[in-house]
C-alpha cells in the first residue's frame, strides 16, 4: 500500500470516528525534529498534490510527504509532542519520546540542570553537565520546568 493512500484512509477514518473519542488534534512529525499541528475540528478538508499533503483550515499548508516521517492523533490537553523551546542564541531543547536533547550547546563548556515538578520539587538535577542528552523515563506525566544555568523552560510528558 502506498504512502498516500496509507495517510488519506487514516485521515478519513480518523475524522470519521473523531467524535467518539477525545482525539482532537493531528500531529504530523518529521525526521528532523520538526512537527505539523492541526485542530481536526478546523480542518475543512485534506488533499494530495504534487506530492504534498495539503491541509486546507483558514490557509493552506502543505506537506512534503517525504519528510513526514509519521501522524498521530492526540488530544491537545494531553498530547505528547516533540518540545522545541528556545534557551538563547542557537540553542534548543527538543524533546522525543523520553529524551531530552540541547541543540547547538557547546559541549566544551558545562552547566548546572535541574528538573522541577510542577509544585517546585526538583525531581532531577546534574552539575558538570556538558550537553549530554537526558533521559526523563523516570518521570511521570505531567509538566516539569527545565533549568539550564539561568535558562528556564517547561517541559510537558
Amino acid at each position: 500500500m502506498n504512502k498516500k493512500r496509507l495517510l488519506s484512509m487514516l485521515f478519513v477514518s480518523t475524522l470519521a470516528f473523531g467524535s467518539m473519542s477525545a482525539q482532537t488534534c493531528m500531529v504530523a512529525y518529521a525526521e528532523d525534529g520538526k512537527y505539523w499541528t492541526f485542530d481536526i475540528n478546523k480542518v475543512e478538508k485534506v488533499t494530495f498534490e504534487n506530492k504534498s499533503l495539503v491541509f486546507y483550515t483558514t490557509q493552506r499548508n502543505a506537506i512534503d510527504l517525504n519528510k513526514i516521517q509519521s501522524i498521530k492523533f492526540v488530544d491537545l490537553a494531553t498530547a505528547i509532542k516533540p518540545q522545541v523551546s528556545t534557551l538563547g542564541g542557537n540553542i534548543s531543547l527538543l524533546r522525543r519520546g523520553n529524551i531530552v536533547s540541547v541543540k547547538g550547546w557547546d559541549s566544551s563548556k558545562t552547566a548546572t540542570v535541574a528538573i522541577y515538578s510542577a509544585n517546585g520539587q526538583i525531581v532531577d538535577q546534574r552539575k558538570g553537565w556538558n550537553g549530554a542528552d537526558i533521559d526523563l523515563s523516570n518521570l511521570g506525566r505531567g509538566v516539569y520546568i527545565l533549568k539550564v544555568n539561568n535558562k528556564t523552560l517547561k517541559l510537558t510528558l
